[in-house]
């Protein structure tokens, strides 16, 4: 389904994050292996959704002799995840995995709604 050229993009940008945060969250507290597969797959969903969108709002929002340069940096960027997956490996280490999974989903949502209040362009994009 094409949603075709619509204003706000960078809202729905939010609205999937958040959407990844309430999936990766709910799926830390499943007790249902039939529930998670469906809240992991929401995960996976909302996952690609995000990125697509990251994508479209990135080529459509920096000057054309910027780009390569936006895309550099955003590469570099995905390069240290690492970092945080060693902070949610300790989390993990020391309060277990749904903790884990509860403070990355929760992370995911506050990240979100301080983007959203955080960043005018954004919410115009």
């Amino acid at each position: 389904m094409a949603l075709g050229n619509f204003a706000k993009k960078g809202l729905l940008l939010i609205a999937i994050a958040v959407s990844y945060g309430i999936f990766v969250s709910t799926f830390s507290a499943s007790g249902s292996y039939a529930v998670a597969l469906v809240l992991i797959l929401g995960v996976g969903a909302s996952a690609a959704a995000f990125d697509a969108m990251q994508w479209t709002l990135l080529q459509l929002n920096v000057p054309d002799d910027m780009r390569g340069r936006a895309v550099g940096a955003w590469v570099f960027a995905i390069g240290f995840g690492w970092v945080g997956h060693l902070g949610l490996g300790a989390v993990a280490e020391n309060a277990g995995v749904q903790w884990a999974l509860a403070v990355a989903g929760l992370s995911v949502i506050l990240a979100a709604i301080i983007a959203l209040s955080g960043s005018k362009e954004l919410r115009k994009a």
